[in-house]
């Protein structure tokens, strides 16, 4: 059975040069060296993804269950109050969207079939722009909630974060051809399922939210007034 280590993010293990039309490849390895820090990480009980034999990788895995700051639920749940709708930047940050079902599907297949040693990359072939994504959720909304429609009204571009990665994009020919494996929802069918469980799970989202004393702001920004200017840091 292959070895399950912590997986960091996926300059740090593979190195820099995501470029506009570069995907994350099977033959690029990975960057050993920067291993120790992940793990170290894991001791102190942060949360970090899992990969196989440390270069099992997926991209903008969502689904339910997931913080409510993440950019679905984000969208979703001030949508369903009638409040304005951040659009990070220009919307145009992209994405390979996974749908965590299979995400959790190629887990175990890579943990149950693959090759002790080998690394599998995995991607939903899903890539779409976050303002692609924002717009989507804003149509199923109009569909689901016609009284508060047009909901694509409420979005709002917004400051982005600082150094927000510009693309992210991967290459999943190895598990597919060696493993079989296949994304078994798109992104129209993952992003209705995940929706519609935000949808009935607002009392769930505002408990998570409490507990986390997060104010439903963009992470990563820090807005300061003095002498009557913003500054974002």
């Amino acid at each position: 059975m292959p070895v399950l280590e912590p997986k960091g993010e996926t300059w740090s293990m593979f190195g820099r040069g995501m470029a506009k039309e570069f995907q994350i490849k099977k033959r690029r390895p990975v960057r050993r060296k920067h291993i120790a820090p992940l793990l170290k990480e894991l001791e102190e009980g942060l949360s970090i993804d899992l990969a196989v034999d440390g270069a099992f990788l997926e991209m903008a895995n969502y689904g339910p269950w997931q913080f409510p700051e993440k950019l679905i639920p984000v969208v979703t749940l001030k949508a369903a109050e009638g409040e304005s709708i951040p659009l990070y930047g220009d919307g145009l940050n992209v994405r390979d969207w996974l749908y965590v079902e299979d995400h959790v599907d190629a887990l175990l297949l890579a943990a149950c079939r693959g090759e002790s040693g080998r690394s599998y990359c995995v991607g939903g072939h899903g890539d779409r722009t976050n303002k692609e994504v924002v717009h989507a959720i804003c149509q199923q909304l109009d569909q689901s909630c016609p009284a508060s429609a047009p909901h694509p009204d409420l979005i709002t571009p917004v400051t982005d974060r600082p150094g927000h990665d510009r693309r992210y994009a991967i290459d999943p020919s190895r598990i597919s051809s060696e493993l079989g494996w296949r994304p078994r929802h798109n992104v129209e069918q993952g992003l209705a399922e995940t929706v519609n469980w935000y949808l009935s799970h607002q009392e769930w989202c505002s408990e998570v939210r409490e507990r986390a004393g997060y104010d439903g702001s963009r992470l990563g920004i820090e807005t300061v007034k003095a002498q009557g200017t913003t500054s974002v840091r």
